[in-house]
């Protein structure tokens, strides 16, 4: 149940710091620094992988959780 937790906590700041990356993103393109603008792409972009092994990691654990109920049940 800790694991679940964190794992959601995980997710939930993963996608705060997206939102942020994202804005800083815009500023960037709105200033003409297109550096900047790629190196917040590539965060974006990592922030993205990142959550979607938590993600996976969330829903696997989930997985195991519903085969052993129904082994329970049967």
């Amino acid at each position: 149940m800790k694991r679940e937790k964190r794992l959601k906590k995980g997710i939930d700041s993963l996608e705060k710091q997206k939102e942020i990356y994202e804005e800083k993103f815009e500023r960037a393109l709105t200033d003409k620094n297109y550096e900047r603008a790629a190196y917040y792409t590539k965060e974006i972009k990592s922030i993205e992988i990142a959550g979607d092994d938590k993600e996976a990691k969330l829903h696997r654990k989930d997985k195991k959780k519903h085969i052993l109920n129904n082994k329970e049940v049967n």
